[in-house]
């Protein structure tokens, strides 16, 4: 076997196997936000903020972590969180 061949052949077990993996995962896309909701969120001091807001308007964990970039985990941990009381 030639070091092109060899090298060839690398490649197709290396595609092979990413096309394995990839098989019937189907990412969703983040849903888009309305511009009144995109300012919104922008003018919030902080992510936990941004997280509960989103929450507010009706959005899901999963779809949040999508917007915003975050892991599902991190938002998840908020929103289960009471929500600070002001003024403390």
């Amino acid at each position: 076997m030639s070091k092109n061949s060899a090298a060839a052949q690398k490649a197709d077990e290396a595609t092979a196997t990413s096309t394995a993996l990839n098989t019937g995962v189907q990412r969703k896309e983040a849903p888009e936000l309305t511009k009144a909701q995109q300012q919104a969120v922008k003018g919030l001091p902080s992510w936990s903020a941004k997280f509960r807001y989103l929450a507010g308007q009706g959005y899901a964990t999963a779809d949040i972590a999508r917007i915003t970039g975050k892991r599902y985990q991190h938002v998840n941990n908020v929103l289960r969180q009471p929500a600070p009381k002001s003024g403390q």
